[in-house]
């Protein structure tokens, strides 16, 4: 769904990315695109997503312009690691910021 806070545009996600979600998200993403300036993507209502749903934010990233960024927070901190495990973390675009795990 998409959200507008701060003065920026975004999405939020909800629930699961998967192979039966992936197109929906990556058409999202497609629209995000058209949106002036950096662009936000709320992943705390995330409860799972796949490789192809964080090859699908990758690919969004990539195609920005070199001005723009691709914000990714409030994931996971395990799937933090995933992306940066897969290397997607070198896209210049994106950027992913953790959430807070409670002390």
């Amino acid at each position: 769904m998409s959200s507008f806070r701060g003065g920026r545009c975004g999405l939020r996600v909800v629930g699961s990315v998967d192979h039966r979600t992936t197109d929906a998200f990556a058409d999202a993403l497609e629209t995000a695109l058209t949106w002036p300036g950096d662009i936000q993507v709320d992943m705390q209502a995330l409860e799972f997503i796949d490789l192809s749903g964080v090859r699908a934010l990758a690919r969004a990233a990539a195609r920005l312009e070199d001005d723009r960024r691709l914000h990714v927070v409030e994931l996971a901190p395990l799937l933090c690691q995933v992306i940066s495990m897969v290397g997607f973390d070198k896209t210049p675009a994106l950027v992913v910021t953790a959430q807070k795990v409670p002390s």
